[in-house]
C-alpha cells in the first residue's frame, strides 16, 4: 500500500529514478503477495469444517480470480510502463480486488447490511461503481482507456460467477485437490 502513496507522489515530483528504483520493490512483493494469498486459500481450504458449508468453496473462487487478475494487471502496468496513462490505471486497477474484503467487513457497520452475502454483493457494486466512475473521468478528459473496461467486465464477470461457485462440483473437487498438497 505504500508503494501507490510514494510511487504517483515520485512521478508528480518528476522523481523518474527514484520512481523506478522503488518500482522495482514491486517484483518481489507482488510474488509474496501471490504466495500469501494461495497460502491463505490452503489454510482455508484444511480448514474448511469450521466455516458454514459451501463458503470456503465461494471465497476459494474469490481468491483465486482475485489473484489472477492482480497478475493479470500488474503484467500489464509492467508491460506499459512506458505508456504513463496505461501503467497508472492498471496499476489502480491492481488494488481493486484487494478492496472488496474490507469493503465487505467494513459494510457491516450499515444498517440494513445484515449478512455475508449482502456485505459481499454490495461491495463488488461499489467496486463496480468506482470502475464506472473511473470510466466516465476518463470519458470527460476526452479518451476512455482499455484497463478500466477490462476491469469492469472482469469484476462484473466475477461478480456473478462468485455467487455459483461453490455449487460446481468440478470446483469442489479441484479445492479439495488443493487443500491436500
Amino acid at each position: 500500500l505504500l508503494l501507490f502513496i510514494v510511487q504517483p507522489f515520485l512521478y508528480r515530483r518528476g522523481l523518474m529514478k527514484w520512481h523506478r528504483s522503488i518500482g522495482k520493490i514491486s517484483f518481489l512483493l507482488v510474488p509474496l503477495i501471490v504466495a500469501g494469498g494461495l497460502n491463505m486459500v490452503h489454510s482455508m481450504m484444511i480448514a474448511k469444517a469450521s466455516y458454514p458449508p459451501q463458503v470456503p468453496y465461494q471465497l476459494a473462487f474469490i481468491d483465486f480470480f482475485t489473484l489472477a487478475i492482480f497478475i493479470l494487471f500488474f503484467a500489464l502496468a509492467m508491460v506499459h510502463r512506458k505508456n504513463v496513462q496505461l501503467h497508472a490505471r492498471y496499476m489502480v486497477c491492481t488494488a481493486l480486488g484487494p478492496l472488496i474484503p474490507a469493503l465487505t467487513r467494513l459494510l457491516f457497520l450499515i444498517p440494513g447490511i445484515d449478512s455475508f452475502n449482502k456485505s459481499l454483493n454490495t461491495s463488488y457494486v461499489l467496486i463496480e461503481l468506482v470502475l464506472l466512475f473511473l470510466l466516465l473521468d476518463d470519458k470527460r478528459s476526452g479518451k476512455i482507456r482499455s484497463p478500466y473496461i477490462i476491469a469492469l467486465m472482469l469484476f462484473i464477470t466475477q461478480h456473478g460467477m462468485m455467487n455459483f461457485a461453490k455449487e460446481w462440483e468440478w470446483w469442489r473437487i479441484a479445492m479439495d485437490s488443493f487443500s491436500s498438497l
